[in-house]
């Protein structure tokens, strides 16, 4: 599997954009350790160490990466996202409470990528405030459904 081209959803404090910088001020070493993961910009875009940790102290986002270790479960959770209108009524139903009682692994990841792609900034994925839906993309005449 190649590197991927862009953060596998928007989260508070990725490093995305810093990862490649951060990975050129790191020493040689075989344990790698992500204690507080996140979108896991640096982990994933770094090579591979003989050790590697990834631990988010929020288990919602902890799932997504669960979920896409798994090439079956990333192949339904590709499908479903693709499936997935880009809605407000979508963005509006992902809630704590929403996330906190779906059972199925897939479907929460679904929803808290679909939350964090089509709201404003990385506070999107904050589903105890809202950030409003972003109907317009950061490039002329960009679409958000599309990036």
């Amino acid at each position: 599997m190649g590197k991927p081209r862009r953060p596998a959803l928007r989260y508070h404090g990725g490093k995305w954009l810093l990862a490649a910088w951060i990975v050129s001020l790191m020493p040689a070493h075989r344990i790698y350790v992500e204690s507080h993961g996140g979108a896991g910009s640096v982990l994933l875009q770094k090579p591979r160490a003989d050790t590697e940790v990834y631990n988010d102290a929020w288990n919602h986002v902890v799932n997504i990466f669960e979920v896409l270790r798994d090439p079956a479960r990333a192949e339904e959770l590709r499908r479903r996202c693709e499936l997935t209108p880009y809605a407000r009524a979508v963005f509006e139903e992902v809630t704590l409470e929403r996330l906190d009682e779906e059972q199925d692994p897939i479907e929460r990841a679904r929803l808290l990528l679909f939350r964090s792609w089509s709201g404003f900034g990385s506070g999107s994925v904050n589903v105890e405030h809202s950030t409003g839906f972003r109907i317009r993309g950061r490039r002329s005449g960009g679409h958000p459904a599309r990036e």
